[in-house]
């Protein structure tokens, strides 16, 4: 759990510190200044006037711009030797028409780029006071340089943070998506419930109808049961009676007086009384069937409420597991919205950042 809750801070700290403009483009909202100072520096262990310049910038991307730019002017690279790079007997027309030498050193100051730069021809350095026009062209030229630089570097962190406000933007619109999927899951878990609620009511009164109609069924059996009983009682009973008449046959038979009139009758009365045995059997197997019929249907019906009971847990399962998802995409429709509040505040600021550069860029612009 510790783990999963320092990956969950790490992340969104990852997100919000993505989202935020580095320091050079903060510090581009607020519109540079061009300003140059002379000063006296250390070069080539003898002091000499020079013009600087802060630039807010990344050491690595003025740089390449300057050089390039030089280069461009006076058609050569500079060369490096003590911490200054030296362009020897150059022409920069923008500045002089006379071949001169150009030194300049780029340092890191802060959050920003110094760059100083002397000229001198045949070793006199020039400075403001004694040579106020050549140094003025050199400003304006570097001034156009450093505006020129300054604009491509606000298309730049322009073009990067409507990355990062475009990134959370996407993020944002995943989130909604995500929020929305988990709404949609929510509706169909609660129908799913009101669905299985209502099978389980539905087979709830059928288990009760069923137990009603197998309670009726046992008392019908319990009357067919009588009626096997009653119907064996009257056979029985019927048996005794042809049994006795049967001994009136044997007695006559070895008397040898069954053609009497008595023998006669006891010949009739034999006939009539098989005869409804005979019905008394048939009515004992029509007994019988009606019982082994009503065990049937007793039996089919328990068999149906077992369906029904099993039907029921059914419902009672599809419940508690719909129920339990329910309680799941809750946590995890909570969980998304408060990142879509975290996720909000990183696209707002984006979003502010990307116009007040946007605004920055144009004011600047608008001075030149």
């Amino acid at each position: 759990m510790r783990k999963f809750v320092f990956l969950f801070v790490f992340t969104f700290v990852s997100q919000l510190i993505y989202a935020q403009p580095d320091r050079y483009a903060t510090a581009l909202m607020n519109i540079p200044f061009i300003v140059f100072e002379e000063q006296q520096i250390n070069f080539r262990e003898t002091v000499h006037p020079s013009i600087g310049i802060l630039v807010t910038a990344d050491m690595k991307d003025y740089s390449k711009d300057w050089k390039n730019w030089l280069k461009a002017q006076i058609g050569q690279d500079s060369r490096s030797t003590s911490g200054y790079y030296s362009a020897m007997n150059v022409i920069m027309s923008s500045v002089s028409p006379d071949s001169i030498n150009i030194h300049y050193g780029l340092s890191k100051d802060g959050d920003a780029v110094r760059l100083n730069i002397l000229v001198d021809k045949g070793g006199v350095f020039f400075s403001e006071k004694d040579h106020p026009e050549l140094i003025s062209k050199l400003k304006a030229s570097v001034s156009g340089q450093v505006k020129s630089f300054y604009i491509k570097y606000y298309d730049e962190k322009i073009a990067d943070q409507q990355k990062h406000y475009d990134k959370s933007l996407k993020e944002m619109s995943k989130l909604k998506k995500k929020q929305d999927k988990y709404a949609s899951s929510l509706v169909k878990r609660n129908k799913n419930i009101d669905k299985a609620e209502d099978e389980m009511r539905s087979a709830n009164s059928k288990v009760k109808d069923s137990e009603a109609k197998i309670k009726l069924l046992n008392a019908q059996l319990a009357v067919d049961d009588k009626g096997v009983e009653q119907a064996l009682k009257e056979a029985y009973d019927h048996q005794q009676l042809i049994s006795a008449r049967e001994g009136d046959y044997n007695r006559l038979n070895s008397t040898g007086t069954l053609n009497s009139k008595e023998g006669s009758r006891v010949l009739k009365d034999l006939d009539k009384m098989r005869s409804k045995q005979e019905k008394l059997q048939a009515n004992i197997l029509k007994s019988k069937s009606v019982v082994t019929k009503t065990q049937q249907n007793i039996l089919k019906e328990e068999g149906k409420k077992t369906q029904l009971l099993s039907m029921l847990e059914s419902g009672k399962s599809k419940k508690e597991k719909n129920g339990s998802e329910i309680s799941g995409l809750k946590n995890a429709q909570e969980k998304n919205e408060n990142n879509m509040k975290d996720e909000q505040v990183i696209l707002d600021a984006a979003l502010a950042d990307l116009d007040k550069l946007k605004s920055a860029k144009t004011t600047f612009v608008e001075k030149r």
